[in-house]
């Protein structure tokens, strides 16, 4: 193995689904507050990117090297804490 590798989980997901996931978990309700993104971009500027519209990346080096993920979706990884 050499160069970079990606090291994030499989499954992409959002903000949301990981919250939703933890209250599910825990039996809590959900609340997300929402934030208009044209105010994440006048507070953030150029940074509100990275918040409004994410990034995918994916860590197929990393599998087609032969790792496998201990917790390849967040409901199994989130169960262990």
């Amino acid at each position: 193995m050499s160069g970079p590798y990606n090291a994030s989980a499989p499954g992409h997901i959002t903000h949301d689904m990981l919250m939703a996931e933890m209250a599910a978990q825990k039996r809590l309700p959900v609340f997300l507050p929402h934030l208009p993104s044209w105010l994440l971009r006048a507070v953030l500027g150029e940074m509100s990117v990275v918040l409004t519209a994410g990034s995918r990346i994916s860590p197929d080096r990393l599998t087609d090297s032969g790792f496998v993920f201990t917790f390849p979706d967040i409901a199994s990884a989130l169960k262990t804490f």
